[in-house]
């Protein structure tokens, strides 16, 4: 059976999610290599999982590789990620 590179991400970040450094840098990894609903669906992911552990990592990459909307400095929520259950 052939994994999907969605599914490769999640187990990298579960390994190495016991260092916050090594969780950035899979997570910015795991994002450029991802089309943009893999990437939507890899943040409900993220936030489901270490929403508590990485709250800070997560919003900060998700940010920064312009997978969610910034508006100065925060995150809106436009119709297209408002009708994503579980998103925010």
């Amino acid at each position: 059976m052939k994994t999907s590179l969605l599914d490769y991400s999640k187990v990298i970040l579960h390994k190495v999610s016991f260092c916050e450094i090594l969780f950035e840098k899979e997570l910015r990894k795991s994002i450029h290599s991802l089309s943009s609903q893999e990437r939507i669906n890899l943040y409900k992911w993220c936030r489901q999982h270490y929403r508590e552990k990485y709250p800070s990592v997560i919003k900060k990459v998700f940010l920064e590789e312009n997978v969610l909307p910034k508006i100065a400095g925060g995150v809106m929520r436009p119709i297209f990620y408002e009708n994503t259950p579980g998103l925010f």
